[in-house]
């Protein structure tokens, strides 16, 4: 099927992962791309940016088992203060999807990044799939906001924190209307494989543990016993304003454990392929990364999530590379 969703407005990159989407998907591609164009305006600069390795604005999220098209993207180019870029994705939010965050939210992320050490300051993503296209906001929070941020995010979560002795802090909020869930990010270092039941406990996910670390071990082909094989970790606990149970994600480097690109698409291949998984548009995507060396890679975030009444899934960004030559 030819792709219709194409603009000239958008990066060559980002214009073939949209054509291999709309190969199988054309609704959620086009979504897609009428949103990335919001985002992106005719003439934006794609580099200079802290969401990739590689500096690129965009990349695209793939989780096992969801074959809803997924993208994160800075929301201003490189030149706008990062402490300017909160107001500028609230207001990408209400225009791409209606979405709105709580009044006493916006109050406590801007309390946060004032006089904070910001990288990026927001982000925005999407999600599409057939007749539904969803939105969400993530803001960072800086170091400089620790005190202010332990007794709210202690009341977002309903029980004290863990892992303090490992650095463990909150750095970055993600907001999700259409679902009704808030996202708290924490990253730490150092952290031993069993804490990775700590981690877990505070949303009461502990007896899960094990397929973390199983499906962590499986991932890197060796047998790791003390230390998790990632020197820093992070993780993200999704709340629920509805009362439906929490989430649990632990993220490190894709690159910390497999090494370059190429040797990040086979490992993810292989390890989809052993689980039953199919990623039919990451394969394609990623393609002209079969080869490629160097500790710069387009792969980003390598995360394992667990959901109540769920199995455990994969989940990783790609920034889209362009075709080989």
């Amino acid at each position: 099927m030819e792709s219709t969703v194409l603009t000239s407005q958008l990066h060559p990159a980002v214009d073939r992962a949209l054509r291999l989407a709309a190969e199988t998907a054309l609704e959620p591609a086009a979504a897609a791309a009428a949103s990335l164009e919001e985002v992106f305006p005719e003439g934006a600069d794609w580099s200079g940016s802290q969401l990739s390795r590689t500096g690129f604005p965009m990349e695209l999220a793939f989780v096992a088992g969801d074959p809803s098209l997924r993208w994160t993207a800075e929301v201003t180019g490189p030149d706008r203060p990062c402490d300017e870029r909160l107001d500028v994705a609230l207001d990408l939010y209400r225009r791409l999807g209606g979405a709105t965050m709580p009044a006493d939210l916006i109050t406590f992320l801007r309390s946060a990044q004032t006089g904070g050490t910001l990288k990026y300051g927001a982000w925005i993503g999407g999600r599409h799939r057939p007749g539904q296209n969803t939105y969400k906001l993530y803001a960072e929070v800086p170091p400089e906001a620790s005190a202010l941020a332990a007794a709210w995010e202690r009341e977002q979560v309903g029980a004290p924190p863990v892992l303090e002795v490992r650095g463990a802090q909150l750095c970055m909020v993600g907001h999700h209307a259409d679902a009704g869930r808030l996202e708290l990010y924490y990253e730490a270092e150092g952290v031993l494989c069993h804490e990775m039941a700590t981690l877990m406990s505070r949303v009461g996910l502990e007896n899960r543990a094990p397929e973390v670390l199983d499906l962590l071990q499986q991932a890197y082909e060796r047998t790791t016993r003390l230390e998790l094989p990632c020197r820093k970790v992070g993780w993200s606990y999704s709340l629920s304003a509805r009362g439906e149970a929490p989430a649990f994600t632990f993220y490190t480097f894709a690159n910390s454990l497999f090494g370059g690109d190429g040797k990040i698409r086979a490992a993810l291949l292989r390890l989809c392929a052993a689980r039953g998984w199919e990623l039919p548009l990451y394969e394609a995507v990623s393609q002209p990364l079969a080869g490629r060396r160097g500790f710069v890679t387009c792969h980003g975030l390598f995360g394992i999530v667990i959901a109540a009444g769920a199995p455990a899934a994969l989940s990783f960004g790609l920034v889209p590379p362009e075709e080989a030559a």
